[in-house]
């Protein structure tokens, strides 16, 4: 492909997003208006809502019969608040929509060119059903994270992980977070010693099971006994420096869905150092045989890490 087909080949992050939304509402879509135009939706939803609350009132009457019965004879205010009841739904749904596309456009609004390959209009359809009941701003961040990912690269994220965050409560996705910081390789150490010091319980393990992002059952996590870096952080590792052929370093551990390891690629967390300190101890105390060493590191350039100094 040539210089010019190359070109062609890229686009702006944040104008494919607006194509796609385009596509998927069925409309223009300019995020930067829809921006200047949040305060009067809000008012305007507002006032829906007011007119509901005022005009709620239907007439019941009290049968014979210990029953109640509400009476639809005034036939067209029942239509008025049907569709202003209608109109206000709708109209949150869009404002939440829209909350959630201005937070995808604001994160790839500086981005570098990305390939102009499509987002999938059943995807692009299906994330938007999901995010229409989304009200509250942190997770629609969390939401415009996803949909900033999916424009980039197309397939990041299945309607399996669309469909477990779409049940995830505000509660629940702060636990998460919270539980971002002490997961290493995608799991969490099987050791409640450790990660009851951090604030957690096995019932939080549970909680998070439920919600589709960790599996509560632990597994057996196989490490090759290769000698260099077993695990590492950006600041600390742990390294083996003598092996035997065909040895492997086992403990248990709760590893995170498919779904939890993409939700947690979004989240950027930093590794708690302190948690991963005690994980090696605890590896470390428990496996003798070996020659293991905790060691503060620095990371180079090309990916590799460097040995500042042994702690233990």
């Amino acid at each position: 492909m040539g210089a010019t087909e190359i070109v062609k080949a890229l686009i702006s992050p944040a104008e494919k997003l607006i194509d796609n939304v385009t596509a998927a509402l069925g409309k223009a879509y300019l995020p930067c208006y829809t921006k200047k135009m949040a305060d009067a939706k809000a008012y305007e939803i507002q006032k829906i809502g007011s007119a509901i609350r005022d005009n709620c009132d239907m007439p019941i009457q009290y049968n014979s019969d210990q029953t109640f019965q509400i009476d639809v004879s005034d036939y067209e205010e029942l239509i008025k608040r049907t569709g202003a009841r209608i109109a206000f739904q709708e109209i949150t749904k869009q404002e939440n929509i829209e909350a959630v596309v201005y937070n995808a456009y604001s994160t790839l609004e500086d981005s570098e060119l990305v390939s102009n390959d499509p987002v999938d209009t059943g995807w692009m359809m299906r994330f938007m059903n999901s995010v229409e009941d989304i009200n509250d701003s942190d997770l629609q961040k969390l939401w415009g994270k996803i949909l900033a990912g999916e424009v980039k690269k197309p397939n990041s994220y299945s309607l399996r992980t669309l469909e477990v965050l779409k049940n995830i409560s505000k509660n629940e996705a702060e636990l998460f977070e919270k539980l971002s910081h002490i997961v290493i390789n995608n799991f969490v150490i099987k050791e409640y010693s450790i990660y009851n010091k951090y604030g957690f319980t096995y019932e939080d393990i549970v909680k998070l099971n439920d919600c589709g992002l960790i599996n509560s059952i632990p597994i057996v996590q196989n490490f090759p006994l290769i000698r260099g870096f077993i695990l590492n952080t950006d600041n600390y590792g742990l390294i083996i420096e003598n092996t035997q052929e065909h040895e492997v370093l086992q403990f248990e551990v709760f590893v995170l869905t498919e779904a939890g390891k993409s939700i947690l690629k979004i989240l950027d967390s930093r590794i708690n150092d302190e948690y991963f300190l005690d994980m090696c101890r605890y590896i470390k105390l428990n496996n003798t045989m070996y020659d293991l060493n905790i060691c503060e590191i620095k990371l180079n350039d090309d990916d590799t890490a460097s040995i500042v100094k042994v702690i233990s």
